[in-house]
């Protein structure tokens, strides 16, 4: 166990780490390119962090900025040079999760067809994948009518709850 001094000891240690914290930063801001996040915040007794993605004018990086100073955290740290990248997808696309953690699978039952392939139109409640947890399985369901973009996970891979499984492009419903 710790010392309290100890502890203070390390907070002091921590200042001179200053470009582990910015590669933690670039690893965040990887993480949320990779898995389309369009907010992550991480808060601990010692900092707070909060990426957005999408800040694109000077006056919500102003605002940004105002939010980290009233989190006390040092203004110094607002001024890092990080590349700004468009970062939000495109509005005609959607991102379909695994609703829970998993096996996922493409097709109901080895000999069959898959669900859906990239290119075919799906429809608002249609069954696109499975998730087996705990021998149960899951069915996945589109949420919006449109056109399979990209399969993103394979067949038999593990998925977590979060992740995106399959992108589509959005259409209007016949009517």
């Amino acid at each position: 166990m710790q010392s309290q001094n100890e502890n203070k000891g390390m907070g002091n240690k921590r200042e001179g780490n200053k470009p582990d914290e910015i590669e933690q930063v670039h690893r965040l801001l990887q993480l949320m390119k990779e898995f389309a996040l369009s907010e992550v915040i991480i808060e601990t007794s010692d900092f707070m962090v909060c990426l957005r993605r999408g800040i694109t004018t000077q006056s919500e990086l102003r605002r940004a900025r105002r939010q980290v100073e009233v989190h006390g955290i040092p203004v110094s740290l607002t001024h890092v040079s990080v590349p700004v990248f468009q970062a939000e997808p495109p509005e005609e696309l959607h991102y379909i999760s695994s609703p829970l953690t998993g096996i996922f699978y493409r097709r109901p039952a080895p000999n069959e067809p898959p669900f859906v392939e990239v290119g075919r139109r799906v429809e608002v409640g249609q069954v696109v994948a499975l998730v087996e947890a705990m021998k149960v399985f899951n069915e996945v369901f589109s949420d919006v009518d449109g056109i399979v973009v990209e399969i993103r996970a394979q067949d038999g891979q593990l998925v977590h709850q979060g992740d995106t499984i399959m992108v589509m492009k959005r259409v209007e419903s016949p009517g």
